[in-house]
């Protein structure tokens, strides 16, 4: 048994997380009180932990670190490597990559990366569907205005 720190209840000592840096091997306060001290912290910095959410997924699924990230929004200017807009719902830029090899390519918005995607990462029908775009683009509309 050991008694919390934070809120003197004295519980099983499975009650507590193991921190080997304690004496006894496990932290000082109870699992509850420290799921409560780390939602509240979570809610009282939400760009934080956004900034940290973020900061993981790009490592482990791109194994990019935050600083890699930054550094390629700054060379791309803050904007899509495509359409050199920002993401239409104002989120960060996707981190895309070659599917096969896993290579990072650029920073992209929502609606290029997922349009790349839909095409299968394929030149050959990208440029197919700018050339069927073309093919049926309208011709200049004159005014009807009075």
């Amino acid at each position: 048994m050991k008694t919390c720190k934070r809120c003197g209840e004295t519980r099983p000592l499975v009650e507590f997380y193991p921190d080997p840096r304690r004496k006894d091997g496990l932290r000082s306060q109870c699992k509850p009180c420290n799921i409560a001290r780390a939602t509240k912290w979570n809610k009282d910095n939400p760009a934080r932990v956004a900034a940290n959410v973020h900061r993981g997924a790009v490592k482990a699924r791109y194994g990019i670190t935050a600083e890699d990230y930054a550094q390629m929004l700054h060379e791309q200017g803050g904007v899509c490597a495509i359409c050199r807009g920002a993401d239409s719902r104002g989120r960060r830029l996707a981190v895309d990559h070659n599917h096969i090899t896993g290579v990072v390519r650029a920073l992209l918005c929502d609606t290029c990366n997922r349009g790349i995607g839909l095409l299968g990462d394929s030149s050959e029908r990208l440029h197919a569907a700018a050339r069927y775009l073309e093919l049926h683009a309208p011709a200049h509309i004159e005014s009807t205005d009075g």
